[in-house]
């Protein structure tokens, strides 16, 4: 039995994105994480966002406590190829998978195991959530 969970997002534009709105689309990806990660099925989301690479590298940061550069996070990202995208992500969707916690005390959890498995594929945090985050995507 799942339990159903609609998640609705607004518009950012990244000509107008400020911390606000930063903050804002940060909490879009925690929730959406949440509800993953709480077995909740989601049935509708609208996230149209449309942020500058340096912001989507901002995000990753955030989420991950990295240090990278920008430069340096699409590099490892575009430089990292399919198969290890693939079995890296799956990884943390088979960890994730296990979080039965509000995603707000297992995000520590998260973020170290994040770690934990960049470190197995020779990435850093931020360019396998960056990898995860495009993987979900085009998995859903």
């Amino acid at each position: 039995m799942y339990s159903v969970l609609t998640v609705h997002y607004t518009y950012v534009n990244s000509s107008d994105i400020t911390n606000n709105a930063m903050y804002l689309y940060i909490k879009c990806i925690i929730s959406y994480l949440f509800a993953k990660f709480n077995g909740y099925v989601v049935i509708q989301k609208k996230v149209i966002v449309i942020m500058t690479i340096n912001q989507q590298a901002e995000v990753a940061r955030v989420m991950t406590g990295s240090t990278l550069s920008d430069a340096q996070i699409v590099n490892g990202v575009r430089s990292t190829n399919k198969a290890v995208k693939n079995k890296a992500s799956q990884e943390v969707e088979n960890f994730a998978k296990t979080l039965t916690q509000p995603f707000d005390q297992t995000y520590p959890t998260f973020k170290t195991d994040m770690a934990k498995i960049a470190s197995k594929y020779n990435l850093d945090s931020a360019i396998l959530f960056w990898i995860y985050m495009e993987w979900i995507d085009a998995n859903k």
